[in-house]
């Protein structure tokens, strides 16, 4: 809703607080993202978490994102969506 991404969500960086809510701390890696880049990484993960993977629709959404590769091994570019 506002653009604020946190890249750097694990569980210490979570707390969950007395009235139930949960609290995010360390605020080193976060960005005001755009409308196109959040649509963007969203489709990065929708393909991801697509029941049959589609490599090409991965290399797309990757590039829509920002990313450049020095060639087009999807392989590469796949890896890289699932670890980012």
């Amino acid at each position: 809703e506002n653009g604020i991404f946190n890249g750097d969500p694990h569980p210490g960086n979570l707390l969950t607080l007395s009235n139930g809510k949960i609290g995010l701390i360390d605020y080193g890696q976060c960005k005001v993202l755009g409308e196109s880049q959040r649509f963007a990484i969203s489709k990065v993960v929708q393909e991801l978490g697509a029941p049959i993977v589609n490599d090409e629709a991965i290399q797309r959404a990757m590039h829509n994102f920002g990313f450049r590769f020095n060639n087009d091994n999807v392989n590469v570019i796949r890896e890289t969506a699932r670890l980012f």
